[in-house]
């Protein structure tokens, strides 16, 4: 981080950063910390409060404005502003990384395999068990449920819509992909689960993710 500083400060009058969310790693508390050693810049660390092509969205944001001669009040302003129309949401199909983890005990682990449930999860900066459902399609269901309700997407429209996938069997991606945009009416960009979510919630999770006008 400070080989970073050192080599972008002599260039730049205002740095911004955007890593990954602090809700899942220290790095925006280290970024802090590095920058205190550079205080003739103006060094902004923004905690997008997402990773991967989410934070892609930020920095796009970040260009377009500064491109534009914004003011960093009004970068941040715009940058926490569109925090509220973003919301994704995790459907774990096999728990033994979750088990693996200790995010569940190994009796619910089970249960929930022999009951063959579906755990969804919210990701808004961090991991947290929102429900589950036997049935796939009742789960994506009440993911896009959870998600109007975070970002109002029925009523505003989709900006982004993101298919995130960590299963290695082609087909399942194949099955389940044209169920979730038959249902939202768009095509979906796909990509990988980042690795510092999938580390947790293992292969065979998929997620949704939307962002709003």
């Amino acid at each position: 981080m400070i080989d970073i500083f050192e080599e972008l400060t002599p260039k730049y009058k205002r740095i911004f950063v955007v890593p990954i969310s602090s809700g899942l790693s220290g790095s925006f508390s280290s970024w802090n910390i590095a920058k205190q050693e550079f205080s003739d810049n103006e060094i902004v660390i923004i905690d997008s409060k997402d990773l991967g092509p989410g934070n892609r969205i930020v920095v796009d944001l970040i260009r377009e404005m500064v491109a534009s001669n914004k003011s960093t009040n009004e970068i941040v302003k715009a940058i926490d502003e569109r925090k509220n129309k973003r919301f994704g949401t995790l459907v774990v199909t096999d728990l033994e990384q979750l088990k693996r983890g200790g995010r569940i005990s190994a009796v619910k682990a089970f249960v929930a395999k022999t009951l063959k449930l579906n755990i969804i999860i919210n990701f808004d900066g961090a991991l947290d068990f929102y429900d589950k459902d036997r049935s796939l399609e009742k789960a994506i269901d009440k993911c896009l449920e959870q998600i109007n309700k975070k970002t109002n997407y029925l009523k505003n429209g989709i900006k982004h819509a993101y298919f995130y996938t960590s299963f290695m069997d082609e087909s399942r991606n194949k099955e389940i992909k044209p169920i979730i945009e038959e249902k939202l009416k768009v095509n979906l960009k796909q990509f990988y689960i980042p690795s510092i979510i999938a580390v947790h919630t293992g292969l065979n999770t998929f997620a949704i993710y939307i962002e709003s006008y």
